[in-house]
């Protein structure tokens, strides 16, 4: 009886088991506990992987907030860049148009500025010219006076003449001419019977005036 019980030993589960039995619940036991303990270990090891994991979580989220903050800023700092590229690109535009223009009323006025020179210089020119004439005009004055009143008392003579020559009446100096040269109504006689010596000594001296014009009279014939 006490060997039996010698053989015999109460399981935790209130069962009596054997001693190979016991000793095979003690290994399982053991290594349950193991298992356990390697559960528990890797379960360690998982939270302070996890937990590294967090961490490298955290600071890629850090180091990415870090990234995206400074590509925003040289985000900003290039639109900054380009605006000022773009205002440089038409002030410079503009800076070109603005001496293009220049240079055009450089060019307007250097073509002015000689255009002005040159009327300067006629200028000068036409002013020496009429000081010239004006000189000239006082020189010719005394003569152009004597030459004027000599043309006026020229005038005054023509004028006379004129009125002169407006109370000629030709009938008059017809009928007169024709009264002072006629020879008589009656046809005269033969050379001899007028002029001879008896009549000539007769005649008056008037008439042989007469007599002597129309013997050279007759004698043109």
């Amino acid at each position: 009886m006490r060997s039996f019980q010698s053989t015999h030993i109460n399981s935790p589960c209130g069962l009596v088991t054997c001693f190979t039995l016991k000793r095979s619940l003690d290994v399982f036991k053991l290594q349950t506990e193991s298992v356990s303990l390697s559960h528990l270990h890797l379960a360690q090891t998982m939270r302070e992987e996890a937990k590294k994991f967090e961490d490298f979580r955290e600071k890629q989220k850090e180091a990415r907030k870090k990234v995206e903050q400074h590509m925003d800023a040289l985000h900003k700092q290039k639109v900054a860049q380009y605006k000022k590229t773009a205002e440089a690109k038409k002030t410079y535009e503009q800076k070109c148009r603005d001496k293009e223009e220049a240079e055009q009323n450089m060019n307007r006025n250097a073509t002015t500025s000689s255009s002005k020179q040159q009327e300067k210089v006629q200028h000068v020119q036409r002013c020496e010219s009429f000081d010239e004439v004006t000189r000239l005009r006082h020189q010719v004055g005394p003569t152009y006076g004597t030459h004027l009143t000599m043309c006026i008392c020229v005038t005054q003579l023509y004028e006379e003449v004129r009125k002169s020559l407006e109370q000629c009446n030709i009938q008059e100096d017809i009928e007169h001419f024709i009264n002072l040269r006629r020879t008589g109504d009656k046809p005269p006689g033969t050379l001899s019977s007028r002029f001879s010596q008896q009549h000539i000594k007769v005649w008056p001296r008037s008439l042989m005036k007469s007599s002597r014009f129309k013997w050279n009279h007759c004698n043109k014939f």
